[in-house]
């Protein structure tokens, strides 16, 4: 019996060191620690000659394991997740979730709304290239799953590899699931993949108005626009997709109202028949409730038929 709680003993603790639970500054540091932690249990463990006596030292080694790390556990889940977390405290309401998401989110807004004519230049220098390399576009697809807007109160939280599903969903639904419709919808947010980056999501999410000084009825092509996911896509993909499409993912994130005024008769007409209804699935079939009913692989096709090769993203 006694050797059976040794064995259990330095069974738990191996198993306590592979899982990471307790974790030192430094990778070299992890190492070293697990192996004097596993070799210091067996040594008290093997000494031990009651139950009651493995039991302590088990739990010494488990100790100094804890010392030896110098970062409690739940430091670590702090710094995972901030301060004000989502998630800590089981007793919020859904609405202080929501008014916790919105004041994180508003900086982001903020820092968005000050973008300048300078800061945009800057940002189509900083990536008029190729920052992906050659990739496929369904795999830039997949990539959507790990893609969260933190300004997003309608999605809170949801991936746009969701956001994605549910719009097609809805058009399914409503009968209008054409083969241009559903790629459009499978591509448009790509540009969002930059939340992966170390670019402030400031540059890649949030909706877009015209700055500086632009004349009436000009045209949205001969205006300066906010610069954001649209752009960084658009520019990826204006040479590969029909061209009322390569327009309608530059300008998927635009508030018209700001921007009517500037449209010329094409931007109106595009408008009307492209940019509203396409708006309406983007942004009314948002929920953090409802997954989508089939998977984005139901549609692969599609982006494969379009985009036959890798492209330069």
């Amino acid at each position: 019996m006694h050797r059976m709680h040794c064995r259990a003993a330095v069974r738990d603790l191996r198993l306590i060191a592979a899982a990471g639970e307790f974790r030192p500054l430094a990778r070299h540091r992890r190492r070293r620690t697990r192996q004097l932690s596993v070799e210091a249990a067996l040594g008290a463990t093997n000494r031990c000659r009651t139950a009651r006596e493995t039991a302590v030292a088990f739990r010494t080694c488990e100790n100094r394991f804890n010392v030896a790390a110098r970062i409690p556990i739940d430091h670590f889940a702090a710094r995972r997740v901030g301060p004000k977390s989502l998630s800590t405290d089981p007793l919020r309401s859904d609405e202080e979730m929501r008014a916790l998401f919105a004041e994180r989110a508003r900086p982001i807004l903020e820092r968005h709304r000050r973008q300048s004519c300078a800061s945009v230049f800057l940002l189509r220098k900083r990536y008029s290239e190729p920052l992906f390399g050659k990739v496929r576009v369904w795999d830039l697809i997949d990539r959507l799953s790990g893609c969260v807007d933190p300004t997003d109160q309608r999605l809170f939280g949801a991936s746009q590899h969701v956001h994605v599903g549910q719009m097609l969903d809805a058009m399914e639904a409503d009968g209008i699931a054409t083969r241009e419709w559903v790629l459009v919808a499978l591509i448009h947010d790509l540009g969002k993949v930059l939340l992966l980056t170390e670019e402030d999501p400031a540059n890649i999410v949030c909706t877009n108005g015209p700055i500086g000084q632009n004349d009436p009825g000009a045209g949205l092509d001969n205006c300066l626009i906010q610069w954001n996911h649209d752009e960084f896509a658009y520019e990826r993909f204006k040479d590969l997709i029909p061209d009322e499409l390569a327009w309608l993912v530059r300008y998927h994130s635009l508030e018209v109202a700001e921007a009517r005024h500037l449209m010329d008769d094409r931007d109106l007409e595009r408008t009307g028949r492209l940019l509203e209804p396409f708006a309406h699935y983007d942004h009314a079939t948002k929920t953090p409730f409802g997954l989508p009913a089939a998977p984005l692989e139901r549609y692969r096709d599609i982006i494969e038929e379009a985009f036959p090769d890798p492209i330069r993203f």
